[in-house]
């Protein structure tokens, strides 16, 4: 009786493992599988499906461009701080080159979703604005970004 109980409960701590293991693998496909299932619910033409995809191609080389003028300032920032001789001016400084490059990349994903927008009919603008609202949604996605930017800072 003990060998079973004992058995029972290792195939009971076993199987409570790997609930959380797939549940967390799963977790980040959630982002792309709405994106594809709004686009789905947008019944968008061949025409629109290949302007939005030059869109996102010219958006995606923007973000990298913007994305790593940001990660130099705060590669700077860094440096600076990390010097033995550091003044308030050249922080503030920074800092504001850095507050400046987040703006851009905030401007170019609003252009680029004001773009999007656009290009779709009065139909498919009330099926974007209806499935845009997702709370939930942006916030496990700030969430993710201010979990990445303290794993950085650690």
């Amino acid at each position: 009786m003990k060998k079973f109980l004992i058995s029972f409960i290792a195939l009971l701590v076993i199987f409570g493992l790997n609930q959380n293991i797939f549940a967390q693998r799963d977790q980040y496909k959630g982002r792309q599988y709405q994106r594809e299932n709004n686009f789905e619910k947008l019944n968008l033409t061949t025409e629109q499906k290949s302007k939005i995809e030059a869109l996102r191609l010219t958006n995606q080389e923007e973000m990298i461009k913007l994305k790593s003028e940001l990660e130099l300032k705060e590669l700077e920032l860094r440096k600076l701080k990390s010097s033995d001789n550091f003044s308030r001016k050249d922080v503030l400084n920074l800092t504001k080159e850095i507050n400046e490059a987040r703006g851009k990349i905030e401007l170019a994903r609003a252009n680029h979703r004001m773009d999007v927008y656009e290009i779709l009919d009065e139909n498919q603008k009330k099926i974007w604005n209806e499935t845009d609202r997702n709370p939930g949604f942006m916030k496990n996605k700030v969430n993710r970004k201010l979990m990445h930017r303290r794993m950085q800072t650690d």
